[in-house]
């Protein structure tokens, strides 16, 4: 999931290829498209792992 969230914040969804974050991880292309159906389903999947993070994360100092 690193590799698609690094690769979707540096790149944009359009800008990102399935066979670069397939390489970045070290699998074929073929078995990431078992994991997740389609880009759209793991550019969802990366949103929503931020989102989660994001919500669980401790509250930041104040001072």
């Amino acid at each position: 999931m690193a590799a698609a969230i690094d690769r979707f914040a540096q790149k944009g969804f359009y800008g990102t290829t399935t066979h670069e974050i397939a390489k970045q991880v070290g699998i074929s292309q073929p078995y990431l498209y078992r994991l997740y159906p389609n880009k759209q389903a793991l550019f969802a999947a990366a949103v929503d792992h931020v989102s989660v993070c994001t919500r669980t994360a401790p509250p930041a100092s104040r001072w």
